[in-house]
């Protein structure tokens, strides 16, 4: 053996352009040269029998020769086989094999990239295997972290016989010798439980309920995964977009079964798709009130009427129009809750329609109130003591009755006024004449009329012609609603009566009726014959007829006798001369009334006679 303390070893060719100095100075190892091979280290140690050269310390390391992937290519050839060299452009050990380059090992640049977690399946079953799979670019550890406390070391680890406890995220850090990164996407693991799909549904309300109601059924699932389907079923009929865990319906009937249908999808539940047991409603039927007793379609102001609904009822709600005491009074009953009838009397006049509503031995209340037939509230009509008014201008004129007759009392006053010398004519207006012109005189002797405006020019009837058709019955023409034109057969029955009744005449003579059917007033006085209409006028008017003096307008347009005569139309022409018409006058000269035929254009008064 051969030892040598210090060696130093210098070798330094000179050529033009090139020098190289290489130095080794090892001022603190001793160098052993054995026949074996040649260690370097700090301990005296020999060298390893199968090594040439065994280099060992730990304070120091070993450097190889270091230059650019450019200075690596200008080696000159040939390049011996296995040279080392560290390569400072891509931070790579190198050697030379086989007439190129080969890296043998490479530093990091940066801490690993394009880091990947997911998973073999993303639901699965409990007891089923699941595969993590990383990815990265740059890593050389890995680290997994998840539910339950896992971890693993490994880049794609397996978990074997998974429990639902493996349900969550699963995170992969990946690393290097320069950092460490962190998946952005993590792979969420679901872990279903192994378990029969089932559903059960709950209504609301429960028990009987009445017709209409409002029920909410509500379903639960058991092992329904995550999104369960749902179909709700009336009977055996699918309800058609009802796939909801809720169904609310208003329109069951009695008896209507309920079922649901759920299908899971957990793919490891059994039993799937799962039918809920049925629940069966009891759907009463809704009540109908009806009116037992009612008014008909008239009634008079003040005189009782009766509404009456079924009995044994609860909550009864009336309506009557109005307000207490001033449009109605109650008489007996009540339309409080427990009351099915109520007598009462309207006080206004009007349509009047009740509506009555209540709850049935079941508990239901009809969806709406039923109502009465409509009955229009009036003063009630009584010939001789009641007043007629006439609708269309509120006019009201005395009646009376005779025998089984009604008559106006007063001579009709309707229409627009116009002047004695213009002509009547068919227009939408009732024109009437007065006498000497003037609105006054209507007013105390009523208007005066053609006989073709008192019929309103009926089937086309005029002053010199008759009409296409003869009214069949009465004919209103200008009277009120309810009321006709006399006909001569009306004002003959009218005078026979009080002829023949024995009442009515004068001096013991039956026939001198005239002064019980004139009036009292406005006759001009006559001094002859005591059972002339003129004498003694206020002796008059015992029958209540009460038939003045208006006079009459002439053909030519002048005004006549008034307070002398009175003329009044019937509806009758004169049979063959239909420029003429009967009409029937008195005087006051005179005892009685008689019939007259008389032109069309003259302007007599009208009285009207009840329908």
């Amino acid at each position: 053996m051969k030892k040598i303390s210090v060696f130093v070893f210098c070798f330094i060719p000179c050529l033009l352009n090139f020098t190289f100095f290489l130095a080794l100075n090892l001022t603190m190892c001793t160098f052993y040269s054995f026949s074996q091979g040649i260690a370097i280290n700090t301990t005296g140690a020999a060298a390893n029998d199968k090594a040439m050269l065994d280099v060992s310390g730990t304070s120091l390391g070993v450097l190889i020769n270091r230059m650019t992937t450019t200075e690596r290519d200008a080696i000159s050839t040939p390049v011996p086989e296995s040279l080392l060299i560290y390569n400072t452009t891509t931070k790579c050990f190198e050697t030379y094999i086989n007439g190129v380059w080969q890296t043998i090992s490479c530093g990091c640049t940066s801490a690993p990239s394009a880091i990947t977690a997911s998973a073999s399946s993303t639901t699965l079953c409990a007891g089923s295997t699941l595969m993590l799979i990383g990815g990265a670019t740059g890593a050389t550890n890995w680290s997994w972290t998840g539910p339950n406390g896992f971890t693993s070391t490994s880049q794609s680890p397996a978990i074997t016989n998974i429990t639902t406890t493996g349900t969550g995220v699963y995170t992969l850090t990946a690393s290097n010798a320069c950092g460490s990164a962190t998946a952005v996407s993590t792979a969420s693991i679901t872990v279903n439980s192994i378990g029969a799909a089932s559903i059960s549904i709950a209504a609301v309300p429960t028990g009987a309920i009445c017709a209409g109601t409002s029920v909410t059924y509500t379903a639960t699932p058991t092992n329904g995964g995550t999104t369960p389907s749902y179909q709700w079923i009336k009977g055996a009929t699918n309800i058609t977009g009802e796939i909801n865990p809720t169904y609310t319906t208003t329109t069951l009937a009695n008896s209507d079964i309920i079922t649901c249908v759920m299908t899971s999808n957990n793919t490891c539940a059994t039993g799937s798709p799962a039918t809920s047991s049925g629940i069966t409603m009891t759907v009463n039927a809704l009540p109908t009130p009806s009116f037992t007793a009612q008014p008909g379609a008239s009634a008079c102001i003040g005189v009782d009427v009766t509404y009456t609904t079924q009995e044994s009822m609860t909550n009864y709600a009336w309506v009557v129009p109005g307000t207490l005491n001033a449009d109605y009074s109650i008489t007996s009953g009540g339309v409080g809750t427990t009351s099915n009838t109520v007598t009462l009397k309207y006080l206004t006049a009007g349509s009047k329609t009740v509506t009555i509503n209540y709850t049935n031995s079941n508990g239901c209340t009809a969806a709406s109130a039923t109502s009465s037939t409509a009955t229009t509230a009036s003063e009630c009509f009584t010939c001789g003591t009641s007043k007629l008014t006439d609708s269309r201008d509120s006019k009201q004129y005395n009646t009376v009755l005779i025998d089984t007759q009604c008559w106006m009392a007063e001579n009709l006053n309707i229409g627009t006024r116009i002047d004695g010398g213009t002509e009547q004519t068919a227009n939408s207006t009732i024109e009437k004449y007065c006498q000497g012109n003037s609105e006054s005189n209507c007013s105390t002797y009523g208007g005066l009329y053609e006989w073709a405006e008192m019929v309103q020019y009926y089937n086309n009837a005029n002053n010199i012609q008759t009409w296409d058709t003869p009214p069949p019955g009465t004919l209103q023409g200008i009277c009120p609603i309810g009321w006709h034109i006399p006909t001569v057969a009306e004002w003959t029955t009218l005078t026979n009566y009080l002829t023949n009744s024995g009442n009515y005449g004068c001096g013991g003579n039956t026939t001198k009726i005239g002064k019980s059917m004139a009036s009292k007033t406005g006759w001009w006085y006559y001094m002859e014959d005591a059972c002339t209409i003129g004498k003694n006028p206020e002796n008059n008017n015992s029958s209540g007829l009460g038939l003045p003096p208006g006079g009459s307008r002439h053909p030519s347009g002048s005004f006549q006798n008034l307070t002398q005569v009175g003329r009044f139309w019937s509806r009758d022409e004169k049979s063959g001369a239909y420029t003429y018409a009967t009409m029937y006058s008195m005087n006051n000269d005179q005892p009685n009334i008689g019939p007259d035929d008389n032109l069309k254009t003259n302007g007599y008064s009208v009285r009207c006679i009840k329908n």
